[in-house]
């Protein structure tokens, strides 16, 4: 494993960290700012949201998509950079919206938990699908946290993380298959996060472990990426994850109880992945203690 590489610091609560058109792109809650830093680690602030940007991504003709979570809209972002609502989902889910992924026909699938995270009774979450006119419809739903999304290399399923079901899903979204469910991978040891596809087939995630944690330090957090060559293995079996490759990003366990921002909860957005052909790249905010600051800082590590 390669060393973790920083690449900008200062950030108040970096979240929904994506790889575009060579630079890392990312949400910053705290300053309500979209966020782009090369890996010199020169930034720029694409665009400003008047509340949180909650998950980014793009349509077909290159123009971003933004979730603005606490309203309930979905913001698109003109070439002229001006902000319009590509789609209202309030009417949908009073709840928190949390990622999204557009597909290559400019569909955009969008997660919702399902509850007050993290205050809030729990309930189960739900996917939405917005069509390219902006009309909106609940496609899947009886989700434990859906986090982690992306679109399979074959623009037919959508790839699922339930963090507290410890599993993947995987929907299919066209094609003669359409609407059938599989569960890849389940009851994993840790919380699965934020997940990846490749165009080769191969399927990256990043996953939170507590098997460091002890009754003195409940929070001490190990964080990994694991891939699996769907082409070639069944990644339904644990075991295949292995062969094919796990590697520990965190050098030594974190406690994720001393993140200011992350108020003892795990926040599995703050990890991404990006793909340069078959190399998987692990982005991931690490949030400092209170003692020594309240900002977080974005790292960067290679696993092939």
């Amino acid at each position: 494993m390669s060393e973790p590489q920083i690449l900008m610091t200062g950030i108040t609560f970096g979240e929904s960290p994506r790889w575009h058109d060579d630079r890392l792109w990312f949400s910053d809650w705290g300053a309500q700012e979209v966020i782009a830093v090369d890996r010199e680690g020169r930034s720029e602030v694409i665009v400003r949201t008047p509340a949180s940007p909650f998950s980014i991504d793009w349509l077909p003709d290159g123009r971003l998509l933004i979730i603005s979570g606490p309203d309930g809209l979905l913001l698109r972002r003109e070439p002229d950079g001006s902000l319009v609502t590509h789609a209202d989902l309030s009417g949908l889910s009073d709840h928190s919206w949390n990622e999204i992924v557009v597909d290559g026909r400019g569909n955009a699938y969008v997660n919702n938990i399902g509850f007050d995270f993290p205050a809030g009774e729990f309930a189960p979450g739900f996917v939405a699908l917005v069509s390219p006119d902006g009309s909106a419809r609940q496609v899947a739903d009886g989700l434990a946290f859906p986090n982690g999304i992306c679109i399979g290399p074959d623009q037919e399923s959508v790839y699922l993380t339930l963090s507290w079901e410890h599993s993947i899903l995987r929907r299919w979204i066209a094609g003669p298959r359409a609407g059938a469910v599989e569960t890849v991978r389940s009851n994993m040891a840790g919380y699965p996060a934020q997940i990846h596809a490749t165009a080769d087939g191969t399927i990256g995630l990043t996953y939170y472990d507590l098997q460091n944690a002890t009754a003195a330090q409940p929070g001490l957090t190990d964080a990994f990426i694991a891939h699996c060559h769907a082409a070639t293995s069944d990644c339904g079996n644990p075991a295949n994850w292995a062969v094919n490759g796990q590697t520990r990003l965190t050098a030594t366990p974190f406690d994720y109880t001393t993140a200011p921002d992350a108020g003892g909860y795990f926040l599995g957005d703050y990890s991404g992945l990006a793909a340069t052909g078959p190399v998987l790249t692990a982005y991931f905010g690490v949030a400092r203690p209170v003692a020594v600051s309240g900002a977080s800082d974005i790292f960067a590590n290679h696993a092939g």
